[in-house]
């Protein structure tokens, strides 16, 4: 996936980790989604990254906001999203 070259506004991820999983959740009670966004976040802005970073992690998400239509089960595929290089070893590419 190539990502738009104009910069992309990242401050929303909080926002959109907290309804992810919210709405993952299908209202069952757990815990507060606040520190899980804040530790997916650390690893995505690691210093090794040059591409798997939260401007990649939002051309994704909007991307799966446009497609999601055609998914069985979007809050999966957001969730998958957010996980899908969140350890990131450059030496294991």
């Amino acid at each position: 996936m190539t990502d738009s070259p104009r910069p992309r506004d990242t401050r929303a991820l909080p926002d959109r980790w907290r309804d992810t999983l919210l709405a993952a959740r299908s209202g069952a009670p757990g815990p507060d989604p606040l520190p899980y966004a804040e530790n997916l976040l650390v690893r995505w802005a690691e210093p090794q990254r040059r591409y798997h970073t939260t401007a990649h992690l939002t051309a994704v998400l909007d991307r799966i906001d446009t497609l999601a239509g055609y998914a069985a089960d979007v809050h999966a595929v957001r969730l998958a999203a957010w996980f899908h290089d969140a350890v990131y070893r450059p030496d294991r590419t």
